[in-house]
């Protein structure tokens, strides 16, 4: 039950974001000992690389039938441990696209509790989706 409610909270925060990016909605589920809950957003991968050609993860798979995966993983105790997009932490792929301190600062929120890292989470997600930024992002 308690592995539910961890879902539940991360989908209220997240889904908004990520299904106007491209991403169906989540799937969810917990290992056996109810130690992790995974969130998996998933996104058709050519509508991916058509709406976020910048990002490290588009065009990297061939055409047609394949994902790209949007992993969070929540421990038991509440804590976020892992938020990976296509196998390389959101962290990594806000630095490829120059949001620098952005990554840094997402990086900081693992094993975090979801209160403090879900906010977080949310705004670097905006921003690594966000389209008004074309194929360059502004560095700060």
């Amino acid at each position: 039950m308690a592995a539910v409610g961890r879902g539940r909270l991360v989908v209220a925060a997240l889904e908004p974001v990520v299904v106007p990016a491209g991403f169906n909605p989540p799937q969810l589920g917990d290992d056996e000992l109810d130690v992790v809950t995974q969130i998996i957003f998933c996104a058709p991968h050519d509508v991916f690389s058509a709406r976020h050609p910048r990002l490290p993860q588009a065009n990297q798979q061939a055409a047609g039938g394949a994902c790209v995966d949007l992993v969070i993983d929540v421990r038991a105790d509440g804590t976020l441990a892992r938020i990976d997009l296509e196998e390389l932490t959101v962290a990594a792929t806000l630095r490829h696209v120059g949001l620098v301190t952005e990554g840094d600062a997402l990086a900081l929120v693992e094993g975090r509790p979801l209160s403090e890292s879900l906010p977080v989470v949310e705004a670097a997600l905006r921003q690594v989706f966000s389209t008004d930024r074309g194929s360059r992002s502004s560095a700060m």
